[in-house]
């Protein structure tokens, strides 16, 4: 099968966004012998490791097309993004794009050239790049993953600075239509949790939702034979992320003193690039490592006593959860941190919304190291039984399978 994959950005393993096509192009790649034309942008904040992640994708793909892209804080996107969606070319475009940052008339060029050669079976989009496809007659499919808007709209609704404010209600706009408009247009929509599917179908009105969870790489998230660095704690995230940035910031405000008070000699390291200046400031506390960013988490995680995903916002599957699970390290989370994972509390996780019960639950496992290892023990025993790519990627690609023959067969 031929398919032609759009990302909005190109995909690796260490970003949460990126995480699952880069994982889908290895699989249908190396099991399914699928031939891989990829399009993405290239940002220019992750140029630092552009050029060993192309080179790594080039392994699995036929074809990789990138087109540059302006980065930059969220006011220079919303202006990258206005600038774009006055443009001719969109406003002409019978695929209109509204604010968003990943529209480019470039990038739009590009694809239509492409599917005019008519050498796809079909197409794989993420949320960002579904408008470039919406009008495109092939079998396709869209991963938005999870349901944005409701992100964009607790931001906004906890947002107290008046321009970021309105931007993060335009980004809610945005993204609204691009649910209960644009996703129509595809054959299957897929997210990771049932809440997802189930605003997704209540909210947007969407009738083509199928729930098909994220997986985790067994084989590369597995216990590493480190000597453990007791008493610490460890959060893994990339640190541009508003979310990642605000679960910090609630954890070591709120959460962390109780927990530094039993332990004065704890640990607590920050794992993840591009680090803002606020989050780089709490490193003045002597406690608190903030690495940015690392060539590979996994010594880090191997070496922490607790992991912690304190998350208060967002949807999805958090597969910082699957890969500390994978790597047989006890986790400590919140309901939305655990969202779409099938873990039950006190067995395999300790699950939390409270600061306080959050804190207790860190403590009893910090004060027991029987408790560490059973909880450690049972959630790697649940990733293994039911969140490997491989099963992802069957799910998808029967979908794929079932459209491709409809379509050849009209």
């Amino acid at each position: 099968m031929k398919i032609l994959m759009l990302c909005h950005s190109l995909p690796n393993p260490r970003r949460g966004d990126t995480l699952r096509p880069f994982n889908l192009i290895k699989i249908y790649s190396e099991i399914y012998q699928h031939e891989i034309t990829l399009v993405c942008f290239k940002e220019n904040e992750l140029n630092q490791t552009f050029n060993s992640d192309l080179a790594n994708l080039n392994q699995y793909c036929h074809k990789i097309h990138t087109v540059n892209l302006e980065s930059g804080n969220l006011i220079s996107k919303f202006k990258s993004s206005f600038k774009n969606t006055i443009s001719i070319r969109n406003i002409l475009s019978g695929n209109f794009s509204f604010l968003n940052y990943y529209y480019a008339p470039k990038m739009q060029h590009l694809i239509n050239k492409l599917l005019e050669s008519k050498e796809f079976d079909a197409i794989y989009t993420d949320g960002g790049m579904a408008h470039n496809v919406y009008n495109t007659n092939l079998p396709k499919i869209v991963e938005p993953l999870d349901a944005v808007s409701k992100s964009c709209k607790e931001l906004y609704s906890k947002e107290n600075k008046i321009i970021k404010k309105a931007l993060y209600l335009m980004q809610y706009i945005k993204t609204k239509r691009r649910e209960t408009k644009g996703y129509k247009m595809f054959d299957y929509c897929i997210v990771v949790t049932e809440e997802d599917k189930r605003i997704l179908e209540f909210d947007a009105k969407l009738q083509n939702v199928k729930v098909i969870p994220n997986g985790i790489d067994l084989s590369y998230f597995k216990p590493m034979d480190l000597k453990e660095d007791f008493p610490s704690l460890i959060f893994v995230g990339v640190m541009n992320s508003i979310k990642n940035v605000n679960t910090v910031l609630h954890f070591y405000k709120n959460i962390y003193p109780m927990v530094l008070k039993e332990y004065p000699n704890i640990k607590f390291y920050i794992v993840g690039s591009n680090p803002p200046n606020e989050i780089k400031q709490l490193a003045v506390d002597k406690s608190i490592i903030v690495t940015g960013f690392v060539d590979d988490i996994r010594p880090y995680l191997a070496k922490a006593t607790v992991a912690i995903i304190p998350m208060k916002e967002g949807t999805g599957i958090k597969n910082k959860v699957l890969e500390a699970m994978s790597m047989e390290k006890p986790v400590v989370t919140t309901s939305i941190g655990s969202m779409g994972i099938k873990v039950k509390t006190g067995e395999n996780i300790f699950i939390s919304d409270e600061p306080n019960e959050f804190a207790i639950n860190i403590l009893k496992l910090l004060n027991d190291a029987h408790l560490r290892d059973k909880i450690a023990a049972n959630g790697k025993k649940l990733v293994e039984n039911k969140y490997s790519w491989e099963m992802t990627a069957i799910k998808i690609n029967r979908l794929y399978e079932n459209l491709v023959e409809k379509h050849e067969s009209k």
